[in-house]
């Protein structure tokens, strides 16, 4: 019960930073949007805020953010029954790559 009072504030704080300072923290306030809205059940909100995230971290140089980003996002994909999840799966191992974590890539 606690651990969902929590949530709520510290996304909220999360997204206040990434106001502030959008570099550093808007792809991870997305990814926060994004499990809230899977968990939720929204899985249309939870794939836009999951793709959100990984172009947000791309275009910040975050490849270790993007990597998480398109990981989950091909859980969700595969969730769905989406076609596109061995795509993110690839994109993931991608970017793990890039971002020098080996053992990553290679679980992904």
């Amino acid at each position: 019960v606690r651990a969902r009072l929590r949530v709520p504030r510290a996304a909220a704080k999360l997204r206040g930073w990434a106001k502030r300072c959008p570099e550093n923290f808007e792809a991870k306030a997305q990814l926060v949007q994004a499990e809230a809205a899977r968990i939720a059940g929204a899985t249309e909100l939870a794939c836009a805020s999951y793709a959100g995230a990984v172009s947000t971290a791309e275009r910040y140089g975050q490849m270790h953010v993007a990597a998480v980003a398109h990981r989950l996002l091909a859980r969700q994909a595969a969730a769905n029954g989406g076609g596109t999840s061995a795509e993110h799966l690839e994109q993931a191992r991608r970017a793990f790559r890039a971002w020098g974590a080996m053992a990553l890539a290679d679980r992904t």
